[in-house]
């Protein structure tokens, strides 16, 4: 589940990670508010292959999600947690959460 602040992330997940990258867990601090966080995105994203969810992205998915609500039996949860991700990775889209 998201944290609604970003900033309260619990510590030993930051120590964790900080060991990961080589960093000291200080070197996070005011990072959700530092402009780096986009640059990292983006580096993510070009990484992965991932693209940003733009409108023709999120058009595709509104519309297959309106057509499994209406003539499909899943619940509402099940369509977005288990029958999309995989094709929306091939895509190289990525929905957070």
């Amino acid at each position: 589940m998201p944290l609604n602040n970003p900033e309260e992330v619990p510590a030993v997940v930051v120590a964790y990670v900080a060991k990961q990258l080589g960093l000291e867990p200080a070197a996070f601090a005011g990072y959700g508010s530092s402009e780096a966080r986009w640059d990292h995105q983006e580096q993510i994203r070009d990484g992965y292959g991932y693209t940003k969810f733009e409108f023709d992205q999120w058009f595709a998915l509104a519309r297959w999600l309106y057509q499994r609500a209406w003539i499909g039996n899943e619940r509402p949860t099940l369509l977005c947690s288990t029958s999309r991700p995989s094709a929306w990775r091939t895509r190289g889209w990525y929905c957070p959460g």
